[in-house]
């Protein structure tokens, strides 16, 4: 008999999803039908069930993306390319930096007077509020290549360009909205008697509302390992059910249907964010099993839950948030299936020698200490993958962090909800503020737990993608194998060893190494140099450029830039990235400017422009703005342009992120482009690598 028959069917359909997602679908199914037929010939006996519910999953999902594809994506596709009018519904809002815009996910009602019902993702449209319905002029496009996975992870199937054009129509009144005006209300209550950065904080870890978030705590919960408790999650979740489920066999069922409406209004008051919602179904299926006297698999409601969110939109794998809930459940499933093992057939080598005060409390410390600890470490392990896969920091001290601050969750969720209680009844005034000042307090001390962890050396790990990945490979095939033969002492050993020489090797890899990045909006992007956990930006104007430099420092747990130099000729009043050394290359001379041993900064001011070029060890990687009058053609190994090179400008390469730029322009040279942040790392001396892109030798 198949043991979990159903995790084993939902792992292969998400993975089958993956591939549809990532390989053509006709090489797919090829792939899929060949095994099938390959493995049903040469498997015998009772193995050969395992690999029937692995082809069913596979087929399934494969029908499911068929499905999708005809009936959700077919429809907006055939839109695509048309300029007409549109009565929207503004869902997910973010600001642009430009004033009157923002970055909306627009829920189209009606198009051209007939009625619809699809979602768009738009760049640039009118300044809306959330869940605000108006009509505007849109053309819709397909999404780049970059971008599909972004847009479709949304539900937005289409980019939508605005034409022009907006009337007011109105708020909407569903109960999307509904639960959205309830979270901001609820958020009022919950800041009132709050300090501001604490009332922001409470605010996004009780109820989701991040709008008031200050960067600078941002930051360093990110470099203290622990920005997941700002994002109402699934961890929250998680713990608020657990607050009302206590084994209690007489109130059993009324616990778990308590717990089971609390998922369900976590779920709709956050908008059915994917890791709330992942939660959300593993806990209703964990309880139902719980009323039916059952006992709840914790990696088969895990599997259960991801087929039901991909239902609707299988493209939810691809969103950030999912992938991270669930290598962070994974993680968690992981360290309970080695507890249980542990209960069973463990802690013999703690019982070994004679009893004494001192050892019975050593063993009970062990078995209190253990699990914590290493749940902590399995799921700061799991999500290490998906961040280097999107190009984030990885912090350690994730594990200190949470061990010393996810006892505070519980309390800190409760007290919240108990402020919200309070608040709203005038009557209970004393209390609300009694509350209040509790919340305040605990919240202080998990910005005091953060700093500390934040203040430690290791609390950001230059760490190479490819090398990390495999060395995490490694470890988990060693605890894998410690669990099955129950070798514990092998752990205790090997791990601390391998992750001392793996952090001391990933360290000697990204030793001085510079890594240019082109950041910000595609017709003038900016430039961020890192080397040895400092940066600088090479700034070329804009609001919107000045805040995708500053979210990128953030993505990558950077501290605040050692230089920030202002590009532009007039600068005018748009502020620079917070450094700690500013710059106005207008008001400097041409020549060089130091800035970390080894890389300097060579400048070329002129009236109709200007020319800065990175130095590292005699390689140059050079970015203008205006139109610089060079006296002599200027060779460079890679420009940094927009949508073209100066006359006067011969790159052996041109780095660009506009998708208008022009072949001709480049003096033949080689083009490598990239939607969101193509990037050179440059060893001095040794190599230089483009990533972040591809090579076009032809652009249209």
């Amino acid at each position: 008999m198949v043991a979990r028959p159903l995790a084993l069917f939902g792992i292969s359909y998400l993975l089958a999803l993956l591939a549809a997602i990532y390989l053509p679908p006709l090489l797919w199914a090829a792939g899929v039908f060949l095994a099938g037929m390959f493995l049903l010939r040469t498997v015998r006996g009772g193995q050969r069930d395992y690999f029937v519910i692995v082809l069913a999953g596979g087929a399934a999902a494969l029908l499911a993306f068929a499905a999708w594809q005809r009936l959700a994506l077919g429809p907006v596709q055939a839109r695509l390319n048309q300029t007409g009018t549109a009565l929207v519904t503004a869902r997910e809002v973010s600001d642009t930096g430009e004033d009157g815009f923002v970055r909306a996910v627009l829920q189209v009602e009606q198009w051209q007077g007939q009625k619809a019902n699809f979602r768009v993702y738009a760049e640039r449209c009118p300044e809306m509020s959330p869940y605000e319905r108006a009509e505007l002029q849109l053309t819709l496009q397909q999404p780049e290549k970059e971008d599909r996975n972004t847009y479709f992870a949304k539900g937005a199937y289409a980019a939508a360009v605005y034409e022009g054009g907006y009337a007011y129509r109105g708020e909407s009144h569903g109960a999307s909205a509904l639960f959205y005006r309830l979270r901001m209300r609820l958020s009022h209550v919950l800041r009132r008697y709050l300090s501001p950065e604490n009332g922001a904080a409470a605010a996004a870890m009780v109820v989701g509302d991040r709008s008031h978030l200050d960067r600078a705590f941002q930051r360093l919960m990110s470099r203290a390992g622990i920005s997941h408790l700002l994002v109402v999650s699934g961890l929250h979740v998680t713990m608020l059910c657990g607050l009302l489920n206590r084994p209690d066999s007489r109130r059993r069922r009324a616990r778990a249907l308590a717990s089971m409406a609390i998922a369900l209004f976590m779920m709709a008051l956050t908008g059915f964010t994917a890791s709330v919602t992942r939660a959300g179904i593993t806990a209703i299926l964990c309880y139902t099993a719980a009323m039916l006297i059952q006992r709840a698999d914790g990696l088969t409601n895990m599997a259960v839950s991801g087929v039901l969110i991909c239902l609707a939109n299988p493209f939810r794998l691809c969103d950030i948030g999912m992938q991270l809930s669930f290598a962070a459940a994974l993680g968690m499933v992981w360290c309970d299936m080695i507890a249980e093992r542990l209960d069973r057939q463990g802690y013999e080598w703690l019982e070994q020698k004679p009893e004494s005060v001192f050892r019975r409390a050593v063993r009970r410390a062990a078995k209190k200490l253990a699990i914590p600890l290493m749940g902590a470490g399995l799921a700061s392990v799991c999500v290490v993958p998906v961040l280097l896969m999107h190009g984030m920091a990885v912090s350690g001290a994730g594990i200190l962090g949470n061990l010393l601050t996810m006892w505070m969750v519980p309390y800190i969720l409760l007290l919240g909800f108990c402020v919200i209680a309070a608040g709203m009844l005038p009557p209970l005034l004393p209390i609300y503020r009694g509350f209040s000042l509790l919340l305040e307090l605990l919240l202080r001390l998990l910005r005091a737990a953060a700093g500390a962890c934040a203040a430690l050396p290791f609390s950001r790990l230059p760490l190479p993608q490819s090398y990390t990945c495999l060395v995490l490979a490694v470890l988990a095939a060693l605890v894998w194998l410690a669990w099955y033969r129950m070798r514990w002492r092998w752990l205790a050993a090997v791990i601390p060893l391998a992750l001392a020489l793996a952090l001391g090797l990933g360290a000697v890899f990204q030793k001085d190494v510079v890594e240019l990045t082109l950041v910000g909006n595609r017709a003038a992007p900016c430039l961020v140099v890192t080397q040895n956990a400092h940066s600088a930006v090479l700034f070329r104007g804009g609001e919107s450029n000045r805040r995708s430099v500053e979210n990128y420092l953030d993505n990558h747990g950077l501290p605040r830039p050692d230089l920030a130099v202002d590009l532009r000729l007039q600068p005018g009043n748009a502020k620079l990235p917070q450094a700690k050394q500013s710059l106005v290359l207008a008001e400097t001379e041409s020549g060089q400017i130091p800035i970390w041993p080894g890389v300097c900064l060579q400048t070329l001011v002129e009236k109709q422009g200007a020319l800065a070029a990175v130095d590292i060890a005699g390689w140059q990687l050079a970015v203008s703005t205006g139109k610089p009058q060079l006296r002599e053609p200027v060779t460079l190994d890679v420009f940094a342009a927009g949508a073209a090179v100066p006359s006067g400008i011969l790159p052996d390469t041109v780095l660009t992120k506009s998708t208008k730029f022009k072949m001709e322009t480049a003096n033949d040279a080689v083009v490598y482009w990239g939607s969101y942040s193509p990037a050179v790392r440059v060893r001095p001396g040794k190599s230089v690598a483009f990533t972040g892109g591809e090579i076009v030798y032809g652009a249209e």
